[in-house]
């Protein structure tokens, strides 16, 4: 998934977290995009949320680029390079398609946002060594303040599965509120496949 190998611990407390619909821990956020990463038939590379977070960006940005141009060298073979992004207390997705210069925002809570109310999209360039053209997309938004988390792994999951596919007829086009029933449906869906892939364990 990354240039070299990468080892994260995921807290218990984080796991409990999950199933009781309360704020996801980047280690949970991390587990899951390495799930879709190798997900059958993906055109998808990841970024580490842990190498680009907001704080990151603003401590550190020259690492920031380094992780962007070294995740792009190693995935030269992938479209699509996703971000699970976080800052600002908040997790949002952002999409890189580097052959068409596009950049898509996918973010649960987005009114009145573009490109430059993330930090990172000023190190996107550098990365990637080129100039992205910026669009925020109509996705599901969140119903509360808490629930960002999970938006961003169903947003995730639905762009793996099936968008990156036919990403032009395909993609998200609603401001709908997502429902608690709704992430929990996803949820309860993921959770066995989730825990056999990272986990390696049977349920």
């Amino acid at each position: 998934m990354y240039p070299i190998s990468v080892q994260y611990l995921i807290p218990y407390s984080e796991l409990l977290n999950l199933f009781l619909r309360r704020w996801l821990d980047i280690s949970v956020i991390h587990s899951f995009s390495m799930y879709f990463f190798l997900s059958p038939n993906s055109r998808c590379a990841f970024f580490d949320p842990y190498k680009i977070c907001g704080a990151k960006c603003e401590s550190d940005p020259d690492d920031v680029i380094k992780h962007i141009k070294e995740v792009y060298e190693h995935h030269e073979d992938k479209r699509y390079f996703l971000a699970p992004y976080h800052d600002n207390d908040h997790w949002k997705l952002l999409i890189f398609e580097p052959t068409t210069s596009s950049a898509f925002i996918v973010d649960s809570i987005k009114k009145g946002k573009s490109e430059e109310s993330y930090l990172i999209s000023k190190l996107i360039p550098s990365g990637f060594e080129r100039t992205f053209t910026w669009t925020v997309i109509n996705c599901y938004q969140q119903p509360g303040s808490w629930e960002c988390g999970y938006m961003l792994i169903k947003h995730m999951w639905e762009f793996v599965e099936t968008i990156q596919h036919d990403f032009i007829n395909r993609k998200w086009n609603t401001q709908e509120k997502t429902s608690g029933e709704e992430i929990e449906s996803m949820v309860v869906d993921l959770m066995e496949r989730w825990i056999k892939e990272v986990f390696g364990i049977r349920t």
